[in-house]
């Protein structure tokens, strides 16, 4: 790929999927799963939060991530690091927990369809009916 000229969007996509491509050995050496998180930018410069999470052999690491994030954060929505894949009904299917969104305040729950699979946010209020 020749030299960047400005940041523009599908530059940083471009970046983002050659980052996740080159810290591939340093996560298989250090048994690690490394995160470029949301981008910022303008066309001379980009900020990005980079997030580096502790992968224990045969622990899948979005489960680990969902885990440490109940477990920091779930006491502010009455919720512990044991509801992991605690299944709630919503008002047509049921939900699996698995993380949690501390910066959306409104819908901090994340869970997984039990049909489909998809994930929806859902507010703390679900967890109550």
């Amino acid at each position: 790929m020749p030299r960047i000229e400005a940041f523009t969007r599908p530059v940083l996509t471009k970046f983002r999927s050659e980052f996740k491509e080159s810290v591939k050995e340093l996560e298989a050496k250090f048994g690690v799963k490394i995160d470029l998180g949301n981008i910022s930018y303008d066309s001379t410069q980009f900020t990005s939060r980079i997030t580096t999470t502790v992968v224990s052999e045969g622990v899948n690491p979005e489960i680990a991530k969902g885990i440490a994030m109940l477990k920091k954060y779930g006491s502010r929505y009455g919720l512990t690091e044991s509801d992991f894949g605690r299944v709630i009904n919503g008002q047509r299917e049921e939900f699996t927990v698995f993380s949690l969104a501390p910066r959306s305040p409104k819908y901090p729950i994340l869970a997984k369809s039990t049909k489909t699979g998809k994930i929806y946010k859902l507010s703390a209020s679900t967890l109550k009916r």
